[in-house]
């Protein structure tokens, strides 16, 4: 078929934590041009969880871009930013579109909230790679929600990232296919065994978790339990701290931060682990939550204990210890470290094995292109009206 390219509309940062959007797009650049689009607000860039190494357009491989675009900030708080900052990441992103020469191509979304692109830039399809149930979170604002159930109508392929999203999304896009996470194997199979140098000095055991540290996921309180009941355990978390209250609640002698990692250094840490875990919060919103982490531990041979999230218990249930409380969280720990419990390790990598991205980005591409050869036309260019 003719060639196209692929413009992704990003929620997060490419150097945050390696994740769905990355893996795809780093795959798809292989055959097509990519220019991954992530704006960012000025109010971010400054603060000390602002991006590293931020970077305004930067080349980042054979066929793939980085473009992030500044905001002005308080763009949710006063009046008029909004519509200041839409219209200017409107004008900004079609003028890298022509620079960069995509005459034909995707418009690929994460961002709900720039669904005001749609039809204002050209493109020949929208996608949609919804991964989270934006409504069910509970700081969630009221207009994302609206943009999300837009975008997803708007759709011309709507993909969902948890069974949860297939279920609500399917009813209002019947173009609708179901992709939960993947995994790169060999990447974390492979690993050296020799632990990164920031973990040298930790006491093992390790029990370790890679990923965002944020209040809306993260349980707090049962990771304070784990460390005030076992001062033997070394707590280490891999990833970026999202806000200041759960850092400072977290501060205790055998909690350890070590960071956010890059792509490449991720599989070392992961196999400095004795137990891995996701200990997110149990309520509505991380229910629908089908971590891509999971598949990572496996790949690495590490046993995994989770607390009881709907998604995890629908795919996972006799591959992981699920804990339906504080108290039977550790005694599982405890268990898998005396031994006096085991999981299916083997089939929980064979499993990881033949969950590839590879596999994944291949029929997506498929579909996308199912549906740009069933209709072959650009969407109406739409004058913006922010």
């Amino acid at each position: 078929m003719e060639p196209y390219d692929i413009v992704c509309i990003a929620q997060s940062s490419w150097n945050g934590v390696w994740a769905r959007p990355q893996q795809l797009m780093s795959r798809f650049a292989r055959s097509h041009r990519v220019l991954f689009v992530r704006p960012i607000s000025l109010a971010h860039l400054l603060t000390k969880a602002g991006e590293r190494n931020w970077k305004p357009f930067e080349w980042v491989g054979s066929n793939l871009w980085v473009y992030s675009p500044l905001m002005l900030p308080f763009g949710r708080r006063v009046p008029g930013v909004r519509q200041l900052n839409e219209a200017r990441i409107l004008r900004l992103v079609r003028r890298k579109v022509r620079e960069l020469g995509f005459e034909r191509f995707v418009l690929w979304f994460y961002a709900p909230m720039s669904q005001y692109l749609v039809g204002r830039l050209g493109e020949s399809a929208v996608v949609y790679d919804c991964t989270d149930a934006w409504e069910r979170f509970e700081k969630t604002p009221t207009l994302t929600i609206e943009r999300d159930r837009l975008l997803t109508a708007q759709a011309d392929v709507l993909f969902a990232g948890t069974s949860k999203v297939y279920e609500t999304r399917r009813e209002r896009n019947p173009n609708c296919h179901l992709f939960t996470c993947a995994v790169d194997y060999a990447h974390f199979a492979d690993a050296p065994s020799a632990p990164p140098e920031d973990l040298a000095g930790i006491p093992r055991p390790i029990v370790g978790y890679t990923g965002l540290i944020d209040e809306a996921r993260i349980d707090g309180e049962l990771l304070r339990r784990l460390a005030r009941e076992h001062p033997e355990w070394s707590i280490v978390l891999v990833g970026p701290v999202q806000d200041d209250v759960l850092l400072r609640a977290l501060r205790h002698p055998n909690i350890y931060f070590v960071g956010l990692k890059s792509y490449d250094e991720l599989p070392r840490y992961v196999a400095a682990f004795d137990v891995a875990m996701v200990p997110y919060k149990v309520d509505k919103a991380t229910h629908n939550i089908n971590p891509t982490k999971l598949l990572e531990y496996m790949a690495a041979g590490k046993p995994v204990v989770s607390t009881a999230l709907d998604e995890i218990k629908r795919f996972y249930l006799d591959r992981l210890a699920i804990a339906e409380s504080h108290d039977e969280f550790s005694r599982s720990i405890e268990r898998l470290l005396s031994g006096a419990a085991t999981l299916p390790i083997d089939s929980n990598r064979a499993l990881a094995a033949d969950r590839s991205w590879e596999s994944v980005s291949d029929e997506m591409l498929r579909l996308v292109e199912a549906q740009l050869q069933s209709t072959d036309v650009q969407h109406p260019l739409v004058e913006a009206q922010l």
